[in-house]
């Protein structure tokens, strides 16, 4: 039997199938996919006598045709005549991403003579500029739409060969979804319902490339008003879209410092929220205010403020994580978003940071220097549920507290409920009020040898009075002193009475040595060394009187200047004692890392000692390091005889507790 009776080449400027064409599909393993409704009727078959089956099965003059062919890439789509029950048939065969396909032409085709009709349309087609794609459009999924006809300006627009699109499926366009999802959803149900439709989407050409096009998707229906082909016309608009970006981004950004602008701010802080309800952690919005900025303004011009606010916006993305992002709310006032942090205190260090970096010098001209300062106000949430205008109220509020305060100028807003915060603010007033009018109180527990029972000394406890004459808890108020400054005056005002109350006791023969905490603001800047020591020089206290108490806290956070204040007291006689010890993750690391002379196990490892073998153990552990290191060691916490005696026979030098003695005003009990 002769197959084949003749063999053309496909003229590049032709259709590869005409609507009254059939179409059928063949997978690799020569498996009949699919079968058109033109196709059936053409051979008079049902979709059920030929899909899924083997082509050599069914028509075998055509599996041995497609086998034969060997220049599918080369030469691409080709016409040749088999035969189909008894009688000549007009086929194509090309390649196509399943496998190959056929297309059962309506009639020979004369390649080199094209109808009027036809030759008309791809005559118009070419002298398109637009890109111009022809798809079948019979099915939509597996194996998918096939490409029929593609103008000149879709080769030169993707870089495809003819022959390497024609048959292929339109997908090959698709790279990553740089678009909105959206966009390929509405896409997927336009050709769904066979509705006409506009959209923008993305393109990759052939090297990889991606650009932006504008697609107009039309149905072609047949006689019966079903679908049989879609034509999409493709306008590329990369310019147009990058023009659209910039503009967009210059709406989002302020002209000044090129930050994010107010309404960026509102988009970063929603996408914020939104991945919230995807990972652990908390985010903070950091409201930062610039302090006397205006003076600047009114001295030297709003064209050297709008130099300074450069390079404030410099200093402070300098500061944050690569992850964080910084705007410019307008005026004087920026916005940080920090997200994935584990605890408030992460906050409250991010802002001290960027407070710290944002106060160096900045020289106006060759005579004349500021110093930068702004207060902030930090707003945290777990809570995606939260608005982004009440994140930005909080932090906003927060910021005022904190220009209210004095020293380091953070507050963080309480965020339980506003009376609470009302109620914060009352104790930061009666602070700042009673540091600066007499309504704080020093009161001292006594350290005692475990030796012999004598007095060693005494540790410097703060009270503040409120304004109904009660004690406020140092719970309340300490916390509140840290997170807005006052803890930096607050320090040097026990310093002072301390010292003094340290003088009152030598001057009646009692040689006590005095214990005061210091705060990890007092020491992330120089200066409180040269305080204390000034202060004991005007008082005639000798600094091998005085030891100073810091937390690892201190230590890990600002290592370089805690090293230095502290290596100057000691070179001073002044004594460093380790507080806490034992609930950090690494103190046995910081004995040989910094200028120590004692360390304070913590009342919570003291409270089991004798009960808990483990905390015993490691109570027992700690002594010994501090033996082997030549360091004193004291025990906070005791309160009964049999932790004493423990303590005692570990080789402990010291303790306090209300065992000994509650602590005690200046002129009550044993320090009357």
């Amino acid at each position: 039997m002769t197959l084949t009776i003749s063999t053309v080449s496909l003229r590049p400027e032709s259709f590869l199938l005409l609507p009254q064409d059939g179409l059928l599909l063949v997978d690799a393993q020569g498996v009949v996919l699919h079968v058109n409704s033109i196709a059936r009727r053409r051979l008079s078959v049902t979709p059920q006598a030929f899909n899924g089956r083997s082509l050599g099965e069914l028509w075998p003059e055509l599996a041995e045709l497609i086998e034969r062919r060997t220049d599918w890439d080369t030469t691409g789509p080709r016409d040749e005549t088999v035969v189909w029950a008894g009688a000549p048939l007009s086929v194509r065969t090309f390649r196509t991403d399943s496998g190959v396909g056929v297309g059962v032409l309506a009639g020979l085709l004369e390649p080199e003579t094209p109808g009027p009709r036809q030759s008309l349309v791809e005559n118009v087609l070419e002298a398109v500029s637009d890109a111009v794609v022809v798809t079948t459009a019979e099915y939509l999924d597996f194996p998918g739409p096939v490409i029929l006809y593609v103008n000149s300006a879709f080769l030169a627009q993707t870089g495809y060969a003819l022959n390497e699109v024609l048959g292929r499926s339109p997908r090959l366009l698709q790279g990553p979804m740089d678009e909105d999802p959206s966009t390929r959803s509405r896409l997927r149900g336009a050709l769904q319902k066979g509705e006409r439709t506009s959209l923008e989407l993305v393109n990759t050409a052939k090297d990889g490339t991606q650009y932006w096009v504008e697609i107009d998707l039309v149905p072609l229906l047949d006689g019966t008003g079903a679908v049989t082909q879609w034509v999409s016309v493709q306008r590329n608009i990369s310019e147009r879209r990058t023009t659209q970006q910039a503009l967009a981004e210059q709406a989002l950004q302020d002209p000044v410092t090129g930050l994010p602008n107010r309404f960026a701010l509102h988009s970063r802080i929603d996408q914020a929220l939104q991945r919230l309800n995807r990972r652990e952690g908390q985010m903070a919005v950091l409201f930062c205010d610039l302090n006397r900025f205006k003076e600047v303004n009114d001295m030297h011009g709003h064209h050297v403020g709008d130099q300074l606010l450069v390079e404030i916006a410099f200093r402070l993305r300098e500061a944050l994580r690569p992850e964080d992002t910084l705007a410019r709310l307008g005026g004087d006032e920026f916005v940080a978003i920090a997200e994935n942090l584990v605890e408030e205190a992460d906050a409250v260090q991010l802002a001290l940071r960027l407070k710290e970096r944002l106060g160096a010098p900045w020289a106006i001209d060759d005579q004349t220097s500021i110093r930068p300062s702004m207060s902030v106000g930090i707003a945290i949430t777990a809570e995606a549920s939260v608005t982004v205008d009440e994140l930005l109220r909080r932090a906003d509020m927060a910021m005022y507290q904190a220009k209210e305060s004095t020293g380091a100028g953070v507050a963080i807003y309480d965020r339980s409920v506003d009376d609470q915060l009302k109620m914060s603010i009352s104790v930061r007033r009666q602070l700042h009020q009673a540091i600066e009018g007499g309504g704080l109180v020093l009161e001292y527990q006594p350290i005692v040898e475990l030796s012999d029972g004598s007095i060693h000394g005494a540790e410097a406890l703060v009270r503040l009075r409120g304004s109904d004459g009660l004690l406020i808890p140092p719970s309340d108020f300490i916390p509140q002193a840290e997170v807005t400054g006052l803890v930096v005056p607050l320090g040097e005002w026990v310093i002072h009475q301390a010292f003094s109350d340290l003088k009152t006791w030598r001057d009646r023969g009692r040689p006590y040595a005095m214990s005061v905490n210091v705060s990890p603001s007092q020491l992330r800047v120089p200066g409180l060394g040269r305080y204390l020591l000034e202060q004991a020089e005007l008082m005639g206290i000798d600094p091998r009187w005085v030891a100073i108490e810091v937390t690892e806290t201190v230590l890990i956070n600002h290592p370089k200047v805690t090293y230095d204040e502290l290596s100057l007291l000691r070179e001073a006689g002044v004594k460093v004692h380790l507080d806490d010890f034992g609930t950090g993750y690494s103190s046995l690391s910081w004995l040989t890392q910094f200028p120590v002379d004692a360390i304070k196990i913590d009342k919570t490892f003291t409270a089991d000692l004798g009960i808990d073998e483990r905390k015993t153990a490691i109570i027992r552990a700690f002594i010994q390091v501090a033996q082997e290191l030549e360091f004193a060691v004291v025990a906070e916490g005791i309160e009964t005889e049999l932790q004493k005696d423990w303590l005692k026979r570990m080789g402990c030098d010291r303790g306090q507790g209300y065992l000994f003695s509650t602590p005690l005003r200046m002129d009550t009990g044993l320090w009357a």
